[in-house]
């Protein structure tokens, strides 16, 4: 977090450690230290700063429910998925795991479209461009988190952006606000909206059209030349192509076409062969099925014609389930054999005559495979003939192709070295001419538009910043590195380039300490015991609350100094703060304050007169209504979660007749009265307050008069 240098706010040094500016003498009235607060915490939350982000600045909302409630019996905040610290609009809100609430963001950086094709000697190869860029990535160096003594860790990983845009790394990280003080990051590629400009096409285009206007003879000369080179390349490639088409068409031929004729006509060979064999096979199962249904016509005195023996309804070969005969029994004894014998034959005739029409069933096979064969022979032949027709005109082409070749190499040779001179002063010319006049457009250029793009967010820092970090954590170091060259100002050296990067950007830093110091707090609970810690009031600024940290230790003085992260109070949504006296908390000698939250009262006393002795405040009450200011202009919602109920209303309090003893107090600070017929608020009487005109003061008092903020 950056320092300011703020009238009468402990500032760290880069040593780390405290020091203060001493106020003018003549002021020190406590209600010029709340204006001034006012001022210095207003600068730092300036919401021009904020509105490259979003100009949404309404309260995110706080979640409630079960956990809340339990959170609310222990004292605590609940933390849900709200990221409740940082508005609605906030970068971070929506993006990374629910710690990462800060945001820092690299230097902005345009990512050329072109990159030039350098060589040993120069810069642009004859001043066009070789390479086109697509995606490119940000290299390590642009934010990194640097723990002292320790390698930087680089924030910006992944990350990938579109050439020919105005891009920054945009970082959600939780400024190592861990247990063991672990830096954990997200990483966008955000994209910086430009006013119209010139990229470098446009560029490069705007400068060849001036080199061609004030270069027209030689251009001429150069087109003529390289309209005369194009007809020997296309003489040349007409003749390649030809024997090229000739050769391909021979090898077809020779190894394809009449292969697979003579592959056709091999097959249909076999299938005329195959065919006959099968017809053979026919007739010899057609004999034997008129043998073995002659038998059964016979015995059976039926005609069975051989051409639907197999199909014919009254051909059926039952067998009978026979019965013994009783011995003896002659004419049954006759009667099954021949029933036996009759069955028998019957089957031979039905078995033959399968046999017949499987011999049939594979001459219509073969007929088929046959006339198949003879078709792939016609096309094989049609195919031959094709292939010979295409071999002869490539043959009857190439001649003439040669001779027009010859004709254009020789009209070329003649005038080659000529015309060789001639594109290359035009190419050298071009080269010059673009090297000279793209720096011309640099004025124009998005690039230039893109590196001063001052209120785009470039380099922005919420969260600790490297080099004035509190304790050991570490903070956020931006440096310059830009993922390319530029092309229009090439060549340039890294170094240069961020010369003139950093001359325009620098990296801000959004927050501040505005207040750091020791207060004693009043621990929760039926142990309640009062604890010395050292707190640092971190600022907020146009996106995020302020936050008031704790630790066990002085950070600006020791390294190892641990935050009590559970501890932390976020501040902008805070209900009131009110000042009391020390013995109103039985601390007699301190002067002491209650901060007022939604879900707790904390309970403040600021260091009593003998510890002060010697410092730069002259008393505790000083030094507690300094605290007192600060945190009270960080109440950007106050009330928003739960308003206090005397909010808007004043009372002028006094603890004497004495019109120097009288306050303007309000909200918190008031009291409900226990009268039933008074529903305002009053003042506190165990603090020694009453009401002015109860005091006998006639007229409203000067202190009561000043404008108080709130």
């Amino acid at each position: 977090m950056a320092l300011p240098l703020l009238l009468l706010l402990p500032q760290l040094a880069l040593g780390g450690r405290l020091r203060f500016v001493a106020p003018d003498a003549q002021v020190s009235a406590a209600a010029l230290v709340e204006n001034q607060a006012h001022e210095a915490v207003a600068d730092s939350n300036d919401p021009q700063n904020f509105r490259f982000m979003t100009t949404e600045s309404e309260y995110p909302g706080h979640e409630g429910g079960i956990d809340e409630f339990l959170k609310k019996q222990v004292r605590q905040r609940a933390v849900g998925s709200i990221k409740d610290e940082i508005v609605e609009g906030h970068f971070c809100a929506k993006r990374g795991q629910r710690e990462q609430t800060y945001y820092a963001s690299s230097l902005c950086y345009w990512v050329p479209e072109l990159v030039p094709e350098t060589d040993a000697t120069d810069e642009r190869s004859n001043g066009t461009v070789k390479q086109e860029q697509q995606l490119v990535g940000m290299p390590s160096g642009s934010i990194s988190w640097q723990r002292p003594g320790t390698a930087p860790q680089n924030l910006c990983q992944g990350w990938k952006g579109s050439a020919g845009k105005c891009l920054k790394c945009s970082v959600c990280h939780n400024n190592a606000r861990t247990k063991d003080g672990s830096i954990e990051g997200s990483s966008f590629a955000e994209e910086v909206p430009l006013p119209p400009c010139l990229k470098e096409k446009d560029i490069e285009r705007q400068c060849l059209e001036s080199y061609e206007a004030s270069s027209t003879t030689l251009r001429i000369e150069k087109d003529r030349c390289e309209e005369l080179r194009a007809r020997r390349s296309k003489a040349e490639d007409a003749v390649n192509n030809c024997q090229h088409k000739l050769q391909s068409s021979s090898s077809r031929l020779e190894h394809e076409s009449l292969g697979e004729l003579q592959r056709a006509e091999d097959s249909v060979a076999s299938s005329q062969e195959r065919l006959e064999a099968e017809k053979q096979h026919e007739r010899s199962s057609e004999v034997h099925m008129e043998a073995e249904c002659h038998d059964y016509n016979v015995a059976s005195g039926r005609v069975a014609h051989i051409d639907f023996i197999k199909n014919a309804e009254w051909l059926r070969c039952q067998q009978h389930q026979w019965t013994a005969c009783v011995d003896g029994d002659v004419a049954c004894q006759q009667k099954i054999r021949t029933e036996m014998d009759l069955y028998a034959k019957c089957t031979r005739c039905f078995v033959a005559a399968g046999m017949r029409d499987d011999a049939r069933k594979r001459i219509r096979d073969a007929e088929d495979l046959l006339r198949a064969g003879e078709n792939k022979v016609e096309s094989a032949r049609k195919e031959v003939q094709a292939t010979r027709d295409e071999v002869q005109r490539w043959q009857l082409q190439l001649p003439a192709l040669q001779d027009a070749l010859r004709a254009q190499e020789a009209e070329w040779l003649s005038q080659e070295e000529g015309c060789q001179q001639a594109m290359l002063d035009y190419d050298n010319g071009k080269h010059e001419h673009v090297k000279l006049c793209a720096p011309t457009l640099y004025d124009q250029s998005c690039e230039k538009a893109c590196l001063s793009q001052l209120d785009a967010g470039c380099g922005v820092i919420e969260g600790s910043v490297q080099g004035e970090q509190l304790g050991n954590a570490g903070g956020v170091q931006i440096g310059c590195s830009p993922p390319q060259q530029s092309w229009i100002l090439a060549p340039e050296d890294q170094s240069s380039q961020c010369e003139r990067i950093t001359a325009v950007q620098k990296p801000v830093s959004a927050q501040a300490v505005l207040f750091a110091g020791w207060l004693w707090q009043q621990t929760w609970g039926p142990s309640a015991s009062w604890k010395r810690r050292y707190f640092v009031l971190e600022s907020g600024d146009a996106v995020r609350s302020a936050r008031l940290r704790s630790f066990k230790e002085d950070p600006t003085e020791s390294g190892n100094a641990q935050e009590q992260l559970d501890d932390a109070i976020t501040l902008w949504d805070a209900v009131g703060i009110a000042k009391v006296a020390g013995k109103y908390l039985k601390r007699e000698d301190s002067s002491c304050f209650l901060f007022y939250h939604f879900y707790r009262t904390f309970r403040f006393c600021a260091p009593d007169n003998a510890e002060l002795a010697g410092g730069f405040f002259s008393s505790s009450a000083a030094l507690r209504d300094h605290w007192v200011a600060l945190l009270k202009s960080t109440f950007k919602f106050k009330g928003v979660v739960k308003g206090s109920p005397f909010e808007g209303v004043s009372r002028c309090c006094c603890t004497s007749s004495d019109p120097a003893s009288c306050a303007l107090l309000s909200g918190v600070e008031l009291y409900k009265s226990k009268s039933p017929f008074n529903s305002g608020g009053v003042c506190p009487s165990d603090q020694g307050y009453r009401y002015f005109k109860k005091q006998g003061i006639d007229r409203l008092p000067p202190a009561c008069l000043l404008p108080k903020f709130m």
